[in-house]
């Protein structure tokens, strides 16, 4: 994924619960010079896209100080990648929090201190790299709404005490992954406006509410996120004759009755039906996103005049 020029990279948080495609939406941008931090345990997601060359794009972290080490070391190297993927970064939080049980008993203050600076020793060097033009993508587990000390406190990313609202406050986008069944061929939205869930999207990339697809809604705010080479020959797109992008915007302009005559064209073409299904899904998102993004600015231009009664 590359941006314009000129365009910083970007802090990406996306959150919601398991088996929502968090992963695998975050690693499709990190396809093809990407780099993957994460356990062992999302192998299986990143194999798809990375492929044979996964070995040399995946750092094995369990501490949110590995986390920073392998920053690190992707800072220094002569070639930037593009986006870099932190996965699982609640169950990283988890373990580091552990390892400093200790000093909990003993030192509370030492405590809290040395988890915040776990956290944010994370995020200031995933800004380090945002400002050489590098992408980072970090997913949480979700924790619901809450009453503290009496108080409700906003749902959001599983972190401990105040660290949801404090690291959410550094990244550029925060998106809320939510199940919806109304959304095909991938039943999955991203919310980026909640009352009771923390969500937000300072630069306006992504539309509340439209289809998961990081890489389609990155397109659509004029970011260039290419179809790379790893994932057309992982998924046998190479036999095509025409370039996936270019199938991806037709399907885009199709009206319903033509999607499967295109299906069947496609087939013919001897590619995988996963293959099929993730063109196709890019290409129905594209078209939800397009027009999503056009009814949200005329809605937020045309808004009727509230009344009095209303105003604040």
């Amino acid at each position: 994924m590359s941006n314009k020029k000129d365009k910083p990279g970007l802090f990406i948080g996306v959150y919601g619960p398991a088996k929502t495609g968090k992963t695998w939406a975050a690693i499709s941008l990190a396809a093809g010079d990407g780099y993957f931090i994460g356990s062992p345990n999302a192998l299986i997601a990143a194999e798809t896209v990375f492929g044979e060359d996964l070995s040399k794009r995946i750092f094995l972290c369990r501490l949110a100080s590995d986390v920073v080490n392998a920053l690190k070391k992707i800072s220094s190297m002569k070639k930037l990648p593009k986006t870099i993927v932190i996965d699982d970064f609640s169950l990283i939080m988890d373990r580091t929090i552990d390892s400093l049980e200790d000093e909990k008993s003993s030192n509370k203050a030492k405590f809290w201190r040395g988890v915040k600076d776990a956290a944010f020793d994370v995020s200031r060097w995933s800004r380090y790299l945002n400002a050489r033009g590098v992408n980072v993508v970090i997913n949480f587990h979700e924790q619901p709404p809450r009453v503290s000390s009496g108080r409700p406190v906003r749902g959001g990313p599983r972190l401990i005490g105040q660290l949801p609202e404090q690291m959410c406050a550094e990244l550029d986008i925060i998106l809320k992954v939510e199940y919806d069944v109304t959304c095909k061929p991938w039943p999955y939205i991203a919310r980026t406006i909640s009352r009771d869930y923390i969500a937000g999207d300072r630069l306006s990339v992504f539309v509340d509410g439209a289809p998961f697809n990081l890489s389609e809604g990155l397109r659509r705010a004029g970011y260039d996120v290419p179809y790379c080479a790893a994932v057309i020959l992982s998924l046998g797109l190479s036999k095509l004759k025409t370039k996936p992008d270019a199938i991806v915007e037709r399907i885009s302009k199709l009206n319903p009755e033509d999607l499967r005559i295109e299906f069947e064209r496609l087939k013919q073409e001897n590619i995988s039906d996963v293959a099929c299904m993730l063109l196709f899904q890019d290409g129905m998102h594209r078209k939800a996103l397009r027009s999503g993004w056009c009814n949200q600015m005329l809605d937020s231009l045309f808004e009727p005049e509230k009344s009095g009664e209303d105003e604040w």
